[in-house]
């Protein structure tokens, strides 16, 4: 991850590490859930985590775009994974000036 934003200009932004962690999580737990019969899966920050913290405004709809196929997918590939990366660091450090390019 610390190099795709490295190579995207700038650094990854505060907690996203965590934020990427936690939105996992709950994906993860989703496609379990799906492919085990039971749809519908909420997970924690669709509860109203995901409606706090001026940080999810930009994050979210990143991490739903580029990180969550790529966990739809099921792939080991690294190449896939490294790509993916890439994607959701190009989109957080576009646009948003030096307010994104803080250090993790």
């Amino acid at each position: 991850m610390d190099a795709a934003f490295s190579a995207a200009g700038g650094e990854a932004p505060e907690r996203f590490w965590h934020d990427m962690i936690f939105y996992t999580t709950g994906e993860i737990t989703r496609i379990v859930l799906e492919e085990s019969g039971e749809p519908g899966y909420r997970h924690y920050g669709e509860g109203g985590v995901y409606a706090r913290g001026e940080r999810w405004t930009t994050g979210l709809p990143a991490l739903e775009e580029h990180w969550r196929p790529f966990l739809r997918s099921g792939s080991n590939d690294a190449g896939d994974r490294r790509a993916a990366f890439e994607a959701l660091a190009r989109e957080l450090l576009q646009g948003d000036g030096n307010d994104s390019r803080r250090s993790r």
